[in-house]
């Protein structure tokens, strides 16, 4: 930063610099006020993201120059704006070579942050040491006042604002240094720095007087991060020439001295004959000592402790020679002593430094280092070298314990040994080990990658002539390793680099977490070039060896797995680059190239090949060629690549192009068998084109061509500026071969227009079925606005292959309209249709006379569909719905009269309201009642025709044709896996009300049932409740009618329905119970007893009441013929009951043998009644009427007169 703000203030200066100013004074012109000074100004001192703004120069030629703003910028905008600056100044004084100022202020200087830094050059010292002196300036720099009425220090720039005020001048001329500055901070009174410092080169004498006053807070405290900021007070002074110079300093914090001491030169005493003129050595000490842990956080004061102290002490003498005889710098956890001694001519003659670093107390200590939180269990530092005893240096590093929250390591060690000749030169040689060991990583990937042990061992050297050579130097890791010759010398012609290297790493797979991906196998490599980095100049080769390399990537892997080998050379020098050798070796992969690069003749000619094309695309087999050519001939390139697959697939393109925007390119092509990737077109594709650009338009024609007369044509052009007028014409023919219900050919044309930004779209297609689709408007970029409008009819029947196995037809109208910037809420219009129709094959129904519209409008679609059942009744769907997230809205869907049924074992009607409410996305609710009326259940329809059962699994099918695997799949009979989600879960709350007239018949029952059902939870966890229970019933078993004792039609939690029924009688023998249990379409038949018998002993014992051994040869018959009765289907009895219409008939025996026929019908919906009659002659008529759903009223009456009323009250839990 500090360069940047001499640059700005050296703005000032440079506006009157004697260069600019005219050979005669002029009146001021539009160049003082700005103009091409200020260009100049704004352009010499901008640079690399730093951006220089000048407003309002005036005087810039006169003797008082004035800036009303200025403002520097990086590529983060302005950090630094300076108001109202003046320099006032004695143009006539730089003649007598002084630069006089009388006045350079500014009214305000505000830096709100730090600027971004730039890269910069590093000028490194030279090794001589030399006296200090003032600069010889060509002129002298006298600036008596130095003023600034604000300085606005931003928050950002030290963590803290502040307004400080800046008051001094300053004088260097003749050797002499003088200058007086005072800060004072605005904001804070009482907040103060002063410096007087003066020097004279012909008195030798110093002048300092340096001090910081701030209360508690201030700005030094903050920056400093002390612990509760406390008042602050620093000063350091002294008086006296440099053979004699004391300085005292101290630093106080809340009245208490933390640091203090002095600094002392001191003149040395020289021989007597010595030249009373000529410069005296110089001694300096220094000796700072105090209890500095009050002023640093808590973590970092068991380092420091209570003492730290430094002391220094040293010789310079005017040659050049340098001697520090003593340092020692300790604290509570660090001690470093040391001595060194340079000769005159800068050579080493003494380098001996000892330290380490101890915890205080415990295990480790915290480093006072800035980030995160450092930890060390101890440390150790030995660096020696004496020159008077030989040559040998030796150097030890070593740590252990380390602990950062990113990474921990048990111990580092470095370890280094060897010579330094001196004689002529710097040449130095030694060998070098280093190693890092318990090494562990918070990043996973990092700590597999790296492992937890380093080691690192090889030799250096340097010659006298200031190469350098790195000889055997290997990095091993816990699977791989690396391996380094080289020798880098620094010759007048620049910097020369030669250099051999050796990389192996057996497992790659551990690098998987660093690159993202799964990699495998293993490689290694070796490197071997030469170069001169400054030039750009190299010539190298690379050996690389791979095996079952794997990147994680489906269609890459199989090209690299097995075997892989790569050679490279190449080389750069002053006549162009080359490309000796380039050739890749894989499995399946293989690639060479060579060639030349030139200023104005280059050639490239290149070659790849993969064995079998199958390896990425399944549905090719062989193999795939690519060759090329490429030469340059001045500014223009010209070649021709040809890419060659199996089956007479081959793609050419040939031509020219210039960099100066001429081109001309040809390109034929051709996909042979196009059945391997659209299953619904046989034939060849081919695609034929030219394009050509010049004077920067282009021009382009595209031909494709395929199967059936099929074909495309694409033309137009584009310039430079973006204009472009593109017209396309395409047909498919047979179109049935994608939508078997459309037979014919589907045609579109259109142009696209730009001009100055504003496209304009003209397209319309035609179809079979009075297929038509237009498509106009405009659409302008620099507004995002669109102007489109869309009308036309469209078949259903497209969207067939999303609704697999369920199918539709019919037509699609709509009109719409797209106004504004495109969006939904842009998009308005409708879309209508009608007399559609959907099969639904899962459910053995149709929706027949599909009509509804759909209007968009404001990012909302209201839907009005109506709809016939196939067997009977209307569904009617209404409501809006949002089309933006999270797709709020408000369906509902009206039941009426339908008639429901599998054509198999259920016939039933219904009548209801479903409504589906809230974010579609999130989780809606789907919630109302279904009524539903007379209910038929067969259970003999389980037993029906082979033609209703199900497909047997585990049928392959051999060489199937396309054709009949697309039937299968339209049949829903092909198990695809899903690639995404389902969709969130819809809440379910539907209330499904049978109360009576449920009937169940089959396998000699007859029951009617009733009750009611909720199915709750969600799509995903689906919690049905409640059950259609037995309202009356018999089960007719070997002409005998057993009353049912049980009888439950429930839903299971895949909503499959699920029936019991059971019979039970009673004998002195037992107890002997019949049930008839399952899903709907599969119940089983099972007879038990209490006590436990075989099944076809209770059998006996509900049809006679008797044990099997007690019954006749005809009794034995005719349980026979019932167990036949209960496999089959309701025979004579069935027909007979549809014949006269009742709800029930049964014909058998009653308890005592004599044969009789029951019937039963509703009278109403509530009132049902059923009459008995045997071959006796009695008869009996029994009334049931149901006052509520749980309070029945039941009356009887014989033919002897005999009457009974009954109340009963039933209650399903």
């Amino acid at each position: 930063m500090k360069r940047y703000l001499v640059l700005v203030t050296c703005v000032t200066l440079t506006v009157s610099a004697p260069g600019l100013a005219p050979a005669k004074s002029a009146p001021k012109d539009a160049s003082e006020s700005g103009g091409m000074l200020v260009r100049f100004l704004e352009n010499s001192l901008s640079g690399d993201n730093r951006k220089i703004t000048v407003v309002g120069l005036d005087g810039a030629l006169s003797s008082r120059a004035t800036i009303k703003e200025l403002k520097v910028s990086d590529d983060d905008g302005v950090w630094l704006t300076i108001h109202n600056a003046v320099l006032d100044w004695n143009r006539l004084a730089l003649v007598r070579g002084r630069f006089s100022v009388n006045a350079l202020t500014a009214d305000e200087i505000i830096i709100a942050r730090k600027p971004i830094p730039s890269p910069s050059a590093v000028d490194l010292p030279s090794p001589e040491a030399t006296p200090f002196s003032l600069p010889d300036l060509p002129v002298s720099i006298e600036l008596a006042k130095i003023g600034v009425q604000k300085l606005d220090l931003g928050a950002d720039l030290m963590g803290m604002a502040a307004e400080l005020k800046v008051d001094g001048s300053l004088s260097l001329a003749d050797g002499a240094l003088d200058t007086d500055l005072g800060v004072t901070r605005l904001d804070r009174p009482g907040d103060q720095i002063g410096l007087k410092a003066s020097f004279a080169n012909d008195t030798r004498q110093i002048g300092l007087d340096l001090k910081l006053i701030e209360d508690q807070g201030g700005l030094v405290s903050t920056l400093l991060n002390m612990p509760d900021r406390p008042p602050l007070l620093l000063t350091a002074k002294g008086d006296g020439p440099v053979s004699d110079f004391t300085a005292d300093i101290a630093l106080v914090t809340d009245d208490t001295e933390r640091l203090g001491g002095q600094v002392r030169l001191k003149g040395l005493e020289t021989p007597v004959d010595a030249d009373p003129t000529a410069p005296v050595p110089i001694g300096f000490s220094a000796d700072l000592a105090g209890d500095v842990s009050p002023m640093l956080p808590a973590d970092y004061r068991s380092f420091f402790g209570t003492d730290t102290a430094l002391m220094l002490r040293g010789e310079s003498h005017p040659d050049g020679q340098l001697d520090i005889t003593a340092l020692d710098l300790h604290s509570a956890a660090l001690a470093l002593t040391g001595d060194m001694a340079l000769a005159a001519s800068g050579q080493i003659e003494r380098l001996k430094f000892q330290g380490g670093i101890t915890p205080p107390s415990g295990q480790e200590v915290v480093l006072p280092i800035s980030g995160d939180r450092t930890t060390l269990g101890a440390a150790r530092f030995d660096l020696s070298f004496d020159a008077s005893t030989g040559n040998d240096w030796d150097l030890v590093l070593a740590a252990e314990t380390l602990t950062r929250p990113e990474m921990s390591l048990h111990r580092a060690a470095l370890v280094g040994n060897g010579t330094l000749d001196q004689s002529q030169g710097f040449a130095i040689e030694g060998d070098i080990e280093a190693a890092l060991s318990g090494l562990s990583l918070a990043d996973a990937a990092q700590q597999r990658a790296i492992g937890d042990e380093i080691t690192l061992k090889g030799a250096i050297a340097r010659d006298a002539g200031g190469a350098f050579e790195f000889n055997g130097f290997k990095l091993t890791g816990s699977d791989y390793t690396a391996t380094l010759d080289g020798r880098v010398a620094i010759p007048e012609s620049g910097l020369e680099v030669d250099t051999k290297l050796h990389l192996g790493a057996a497992d790659l797979s551990r690098f998987s977490g660093l690159a993202g991906q799964d990699l495998g196998g293993s490689v290694t490599a070796d490197f071997t070039g030469k170069g001169a980095p400054l030039d750009g100049t190299f010539d190298f080769t690379l050996d690389m060896q791979a095996q079952d390399l794997a990147a994680g990537i489906d269609q890459v892997d199989p090209l690299i797995a097995g075997a892989t080998t790569l050679q490279l050379s190449a080389a750069r020098g002053l006549d162009g680059l080359t490309i000796r050798n380039f050739d890749l070796k894989g499995q399946a992969l293989s690639a060479s190239a060579s060639g030349t690069a030139k200023t104005a003749d280059s050639a490239l000619r290149f070659t790849a090949a993969l064995d079998d094309l199958a390896r990425v695309m399944p549905q090719v087999k062989g193999p795939l060629t690519l060759k090329g050519n490429l030469k340059q001939t001045g500014t223009t390139w010209s070649g021709d690549v040809n890419l060659k697959g199996p089956n007479k697939t081959f793609a050419d393109l040939n031509g020219s192009f210039d960099p100066t925007g001429e081109a001309d390119l040809t390109f034929n092509a051709a996909l042979d068998r196009l059945e391997r990737f659209v299953p619904q077109l046989s034939g060849q594709l081919t695609a034929k084109g030219r394009a050509q650009s010049k004077g920067g338009i282009w021009h382009g024609d595209v031909a494709l061509n395929g199967p059936d007369s099929s074909q495309a044509k694409l033309s137009g052009s584009f310039d430079p500026a973006g204009d472009a007028d593109l017209t396309f014409d395409a047909t498919l023919d047979r179109l049935e071969r994608f939508m078997p219900e459309l037979t014919g050919r589907l045609a579109a044309k259109g142009t696209a227009q730009r001009k100055n930004g504003l496209w304009t779209l003209d397209a319309n297609a035609a179809g079979p079925s009075d297929i038509t689709t237009r498509v106009s408007g405009t659409y302008d970029e620099a507004q995002g606005t669109a102007n489109m409008d869309a009308t036309g009819r469209l078949r259903l029947e497209g969207a067939n292959p999303f609704l697999r196995p369920n199918s539709i037809s019919g037509a699609a109208n709509f009109d719409m309209k797209l106004r504004g910037a495109p969006s939904l809420a842009a998009l308005s219009g409708t879309i209508t249709t009608s007399g559609g129709r959907m099969a639904i094959p899962s459910a053995a129904q149709t929706l027949d006379n599909i009509a509804g519209t759909v209007t968009l409008a404001n990012s909302r679609a209201n839907v009005a569909i109506s709809t016939n059942l196939g067997a009977g009744g209307t569904i009617r769907v209404n409501g809006p719905v949002a089309l933006e997230p999270p797709f709020d809205g408000r369906i509902t869907v009206d039941l009426l009269n339908l008639i429901l049924t599998d054509n198999k074992s259920i016939t039933s009607s219904a009548n209801g309201q479903l409504v589906l409410a809230g974010a579609l996305t999130a989780g809606p609710q789907l919630s109302g009642r279904v009524q539903f009326g007379e209910t038929n259940i067969n259970l003999n329809a389980v037993s029906g025709s082979a033609a209703a059962a199900a497909i047997p699994e585990g049928i392959v099918h051999i060489d199937e044709s396309a054709a009949g695997r697309a039937t299968r799949d339209r049949a829903g009979l092909i198990q695809t896996e899903s690639s995404g989600s389902s969709g969130p879960a819809i809440g379910l709350d539907i209330a499904l009300l049978a109360p009576n007239k449920v009937f169940a018949r089959g396998f000699g029952l007859q029951a009617e049932l009733g009750g009611a059902m909720q199915i709750r939870g969600t799509t995903a966890a689906v919690e049905p409740t409640g059950q259609i229970s037995l309202i009356r019933g018999t089960l007719d078993l070997l002409g005998r009618r057993l009353k049912l004792t049980k009888g439950i039609v429930s839903l299971q939690g895949d909503l499959q329905p699920y029936v019991e029924f059971e019979s039970s009688t009673t004998t002195e023998d037992g107890k002997a119970t019949i049930q008839i249990a399952g899903p709907i379409d599969g119940p089983k038949i099972s007879v038990f007893s209490d006590p436990d018998r075989p099944a076809e002993e209770a059998l006996a014992m509900l049809v006679f009441g008797s044990r099997i051994s007690d019954l006749s040869p005809f009794m034995i018959a005719k349980m026979a013929a019932s167990l036949a009765t209960l496999g089959r289907s309701g025979g004579v009895t069935d027909d007979l009951r549809n014949a006269t219409g009742v709800s029930a008939l049964d014909i058998g025996m009653d308890a005592d043998g004599a044969g009789q026929v029951g019937a039963g019908a509703y009278l109403s919906d509530n009132i049902y009644t059923d009459f008995t009659i045997n071959t006796k002659g009695e008869t009996e008529v029994n009334l049931n009427f149901d006052l509520t759903k749980s309070l029945t009223v039941k009356g009887s009456m014989d033919n002897l007169g005999n009457t009974g009323v009954g109340l009963f009250y039933e209650r399903d839990y």
